[in-house]
């Protein structure tokens, strides 16, 4: 994978967990690894983009707007690979906005069979 891409996949999950570690460990990367990359991606962005403490990790204000930028981002390069292998599945979040009424009456009894044909 490329660095950039999995600096970017780190960036994200570590500014949602709030831990290098973890988020390392999720993509198959060491603590000093997982740190190394996102030193280098604020080097590369020019931006701090974690405040870091002795007990955790948190989101710079600079480091909060890039993240909303790089998960739709990082969103759309998931539905083009899904796309590109053309298996025709649904994927992603539905949001539905509606009345309750309408909800209740109409849409929540039909989720049982939607979920079933596609967990």
């Amino acid at each position: 994978m490329n660095d950039r891409l999995t600096a970017l996949k780190l960036f994200a999950r570590a500014g949602r967990v709030g831990n290098f570690s973890s988020a390392g460990r999720e993509l198959g990367l060491s603590q000093a690894s997982a740190s190394r990359l996102i030193a280098a991606l604020e080097a590369d962005v020019g931006a701090t983009l974690f405040s870091r403490t002795t007990r955790a990790v948190t989101l710079t204000e600079a480091g909060e707007a890039y993240l909303m930028r790089v998960e739709t981002i990082l969103a759309a390069l998931d539905e083009a690979d899904h796309e590109a292998r053309g298996t025709g599945e649904l994927r992603g979040v539905l949001r539905v906005g509606t009345p309750i009424s309408f909800a209740l009456r109409e849409i929540i009894p039909r989720l049982p069979a939607f979920m079933q044909q596609h967990p």
